[in-house]
């Protein structure tokens, strides 16, 4: 015999864990602390600026480094404003670069321009 005997078994499910970040903008409002509300249009303006030049060159690259560095940044920032739904989102992506979970990696990646979306509905329903 040459080959060793295998059987093929289908991963187990991953436990998304951005249920939370998902959510609707009903939900937003909990997750931005409410002493921060004014300063919510600086934290869309650094998301949809800077940290989406760098988010363009993470998702176009996918480079490991690059992508923790991004999670941290995002973190940061999160803490910055007291988001929680940012700074679960840059945990969410640290833990999946840490854990080599490419396929939640890039849709967790490809939900950056959604979770703008999502805090700037929530902006313009407060004004």
């Amino acid at each position: 015999m040459k080959y060793l005997l295998y059987k093929t078994v289908e991963p187990a499910p991953v436990k998304m864990e951005t249920q939370d970040i998902k959510a609707n903008e009903n939900q937003i409002e909990e997750l931005i602390h409410p002493e921060n509300q004014e300063n919510i249009s600086n934290l869309i303006l650094m998301l949809e600026n800077e940290m989406n030049e760098k988010w363009i060159s993470v998702k176009s690259r996918m480079i490991n480094s690059e992508i923790l560095e991004f999670a941290e940044q995002i973190i940061d920032l999160g803490n910055k404003y007291n988001s929680t739904l940012i700074s679960n989102w840059g945990n969410e992506l640290s833990k999946q670069i840490k854990n080599f979970d490419i396929e939640n990696l890039t849709k967790s990646i490809e939900f950056f321009p959604e979770l703008i979306k999502k805090i700037s509905n929530y902006n313009n329903s407060q004004k």
